[in-house]
């Protein structure tokens, strides 16, 4: 992650890398999770920050069974930066999310930060075009001022939408939506 300055990228405040292995960070660092392949960046815990969605599409849940079930890491923003503080990870198996982990799910494929429905409080959106034996599923997770929470939370695919039934692959990606990146970060 490289931070802006007034001129473009800021010469004054170093880069900064995440892993699951970095401190705070929840989950392992393993080969092929792709974590940081879907990312997104927005207000999730209504502090003012903006916070970092990634995605590790190919994570394996706590079940070895679900291989490439996939996850969702939040890595809250903050005056100093973006922190590891309070950081969170969520699948299909976290409280109020709809469905559960299963092999191939690739959550987390694409994830985008907006609010869809203008209240003021950023929505999660979350991919995972192995849903469903390929077909695919979009999720939509609430904020609150804990941040991204399953509770309320829904999901669709696109027979919900009245698409076609099979291998789609629905929600593998998705356009950035017009985040708000003039947050303070």
């Amino acid at each position: 992650m490289t931070y802006g300055g007034p001129n473009g990228v800021s010469t004054t405040v170093p880069a900064r890398a995440y892993t699951q292995d970095t401190a705070g960070v929840p989950g392992v660092s393993e080969m092929g999770d792709r974590f940081g392949h879907a990312v997104s960046v927005g207000d999730t815990d209504q502090d003012g920050y903006a916070d970092i969605v990634i995605g590790a599409s190919y994570e394996t849940g706590s079940d070895a069974a679900a291989t490439w079930s996939g996850s969702v890491t939040v890595l809250r923003g903050s005056a100093t930066g973006v922190t590891t503080t309070g950081s969170k990870l969520l699948t299909q198996d976290s409280a109020g999310v709809p469905s559960t982990s299963e092999k191939d799910d690739h959550f987390g494929s694409a994830v985008n930060v907006i609010d869809t429905d203008k209240d003021g409080k950023a929505e999660v959106y979350i991919g995972g075009y192995g849903e469903d034996a390929y077909a695919g599923r979009v999720w939509k997770l609430k904020t609150d001022a804990t941040g991204v929470t399953g509770t309320g939370a829904t999901s669709y695919g696109l027979n919900d939408l009245g698409g076609p039934a099979g291998r789609a692959h629905f929600g593998f990606a998705f356009g950035s939506g017009g985040n708000d990146l003039s947050l303070r970060s």
